[in-house]
């Protein structure tokens, strides 16, 4: 049992997220008033800590797209991943899927060190792209994954 902290209602756990690091019920985090209240609390965070938020200003001033173009560069990546994930795929696969990214979030907590899921294949390399099945990903930490970047490495 918890008690969420802006209704203060106490609810079962499973009617909290596990996601979020606040502690508030599901049915609160979705509300308006939720949501009015997040949104001031970041306006005045914003008004308190200006230094936290000058990085991200200066390069909204160097390119004023920088939003915009994060959010094609994401969209992109989305829909190249859909592209790539067989419609022959079973619910085992999907399964199996999931589970690359459970072992994934279970090493970033049990290491301290931030895991992703690598393509073994690229989706897009330069040479082969490969495809969103089980058999091609891999946890692997975020220094190495970045290393490795778009390219086939065998090794």
């Amino acid at each position: 049992m918890k008690t969420c902290s802006f209704c203060g209602e106490t609810k079962p756990a499973f009617e909290f997220s596990k996601r979020t690091k606040e502690v508030t019920c599901k049915s609160c985090t979705c509300g308006y008033a939720y949501q009015a209240q997040r949104n001031e609390r970041r306006r005045l965070d914003r008004i308190a800590n200006p230094e936290r938020y000058q990085g991200y200003q200066q390069i909204q001033k160097q390119n004023p797209n920088y939003l915009l173009n994060s959010r094609i560069a994401g969209a992109k990546r989305r829909a190249v991943k859909l592209q790539a994930t067989p419609p022959w795929l079973t619910a085992e696969h999907y399964a199996a899927i999931k589970a690359v990214y459970q072992r994934a979030a279970e090493l970033t907590r049990l290491t301290g060190i931030s895991h992703e899921v690598d393509h073994v294949v690229p989706l897009q390399g330069a040479t082969v792209s490969g495809l969103h099945v089980p058999w091609n990903l891999q946890p692997l930490d975020r220094s190495s994954n970045a290393t490795k970047g778009n390219r086939l490495d065998w090794g």
